[in-house]
């Protein structure tokens, strides 16, 4: 987490600049694979949080707030593919996308081997849009027991 941070800081922000993009998404593929297995574990997220990822789009992806989070995928299909914490996870991801102004539809996919979700945005939306619902998903992920996110 600390190499991300680091990395996504002395970018910054979400407001990166494209020529980041590889080594951003490099770091932030690691940190998603250690959180998903970190929500196999009976204690999730110590001492290093599992991470869940949002941004802003406006571009050839269109506009809205994406969020990534360390899931398998195959959740959109079979509700038993996960276990209650992480099904709690995806709520706090959703509940703050939608928090953060995002109206939907809420749409879920995948990327790579996580979970992708993307929610349609109000017009006018930007990069700060996903750091409200980082705020916002900090505070509802709060609440799940025996995970730090």
């Amino acid at each position: 987490m600390d190499d991300l941070a680091h990395a996504l800081t002395e970018a910054g922000g979400v407001r990166a600049p494209r020529e980041r993009t590889g080594q951003l998404r490099q770091l932030l593929t690691g940190e998603l694979r250690h959180g998903a297995g970190e929500l196999q574990r009976p204690r999730s997220g110590v001492p290093r949080p599992v991470v869940v990822a949002f941004a802003g789009a406006d571009g050839g992806a269109g506009r809205g707030l994406w969020a990534l989070v360390p899931v398998d995928p195959a959740l959109r299909a079979d509700p038993d593919a996960v276990n209650e914490r992480t099904w709690l996870l995806v709520a706090a991801a959703i509940g703050s996308m939608v928090e953060a102004g995002a109206p939907g539809p809420l749409t879920a996919g995948s990327s790579g081997a996580h979970l992708a979700l993307a929610a349609g945005a109000v017009p006018g939306s930007d990069a700060a849009d996903a750091e409200l619902a980082a705020l916002a998903f900090d505070e509802q992920a709060g609440a799940i027991d025996r995970l730090r996110a």
